[in-house]
């Protein structure tokens, strides 16, 4: 027991109103304040669980359904699944016959490369062939997804914790344009140290015929 503190006690039971008894459930009886806030403690635990499987799981399926739909239709194998979870889920970006017929001719292309083992690189290289990302435009869609989709929105989550930052409320009066500009460079920080602030800053005053008038042409080093 920590100095001070008062031991855990079982809060008082109360009666519920006899006007609310039919539509409020009786609270649970615990027998000792461990076995309350084991309870407790064991429903915040499975909440949690659920909430971490939720977020992983889907994220990662689709990312590992957008390969296996590429490799698959290289190697030669049924597809049927994972082309139907993507035009389901990403729906929007693709165009379902498109792609059925484009993952036709990409099998082919595969084919007459006889190749063992294939992985993701050896896509990515037959779209750099000229004209292919062209041929295959619903193929090269879908490696962009498999690039740019996210396994988890953990990152989207960062940026709105940086945007409680930057926008405070003594700051809530600024505009959308200087809101997405200093949002971009508190989410890439990094990138942002490394510049030149007086490369920046001759480019800026380059841009105007007034600037130029009062700052000159690259003043700044």
């Amino acid at each position: 027991m920590l100095k001070g503190v008062e031991d855990a006690v079982l809060p008082r039971k109360r009666k519920i109103p006899s006007k609310l008894a039919d539509s409020l459930e009786s609270p649970p009886l615990y027998l000792s304040v461990k076995e309350k806030y084991k309870a407790l403690y064991l429903e915040a635990l499975k909440t949690i669980i659920s909430n971490v499987n939720q977020r992983f799981d889907k994220g990662y399926e689709i990312v590992m359904n957008l390969e296996n739909l590429l490799l698959k239709s290289a190697k030669g194998e049924n597809y049927e699944n994972e082309l139907k979870t993507i035009t389901d889920f990403c729906g929007s970006d693709l165009n379902k016959d498109d792609l059925k017929t484009q993952l036709l001719i990409y099998r082919s292309k595969f084919k007459e490369l006889k190749k063992e083992k294939i992985v993701l690189d050896d896509v990515v290289e037959l779209l750099k062939k000229p004209g292919y990302s062209d041929i295959l435009s619903e193929i090269a869609t879908v490696i962009k997804l498999v690039c740019v989709l996210p396994a988890t929105d953990a990152e989207s989550e960062r940026i709105f914790s940086k945007l409680k930052l930057v926008k405070t409320p003594i700051r809530n009066s600024m505009k959308q344009d200087r809101l997405n500009d200093i949002m971009m460079i508190n989410v890439h920080s990094e990138e942002a140290k490394s510049l030149s602030l007086a490369a920046v800053a001759n480019e800026f005053a380059a841009k105007n015929d007034r600037r130029k008038e009062d700052f000159g042409i690259d003043k700044f080093e």
